[in-house]
């Protein structure tokens, strides 16, 4: 089946968890470089990681989607892969639904 990979970038925030779907893209390679590489300067300043989620066609398919998660690093000016944070394991779904 057919997959989009939905990248949302999300902010550290102490009394919430600032999100925004920055875009789509039709395969994991194109998503994983532009986020890797912050391509339209999608880190901003504040947006601490980055999720990618691979969505299949269908209804509610973000519930079961596979995430990709990345950390900003000051030190190199872009993203790397991390695991994903434990204060959003309660949540499965963030570019769509």
């Amino acid at each position: 089946m057919k997959s989009i990979f939905i990248v949302t970038t999300l902010e550290d925030r102490p009394s919430s968890h600032y999100k925004r779907c920055v875009g789509w893209f039709d395969n994991f390679k194109d998503a994983e470089e532009c986020t890797k590489l912050n391509c339209g300067d999608i880190y901003e300043g504040s947006f601490r990681w980055v999720v990618i989620e691979e969505v299949t066609q269908g209804f509610y398919s973000a519930a079961s989607a596979i995430q990709y998660w990345y950390e900003w690093s000051s030190d190199f000016k872009q993203y790397g892969r991390c695991e994903k944070p434990k204060k959003f394991n309660s949540i499965c779904s963030f570019g769509m639904g």
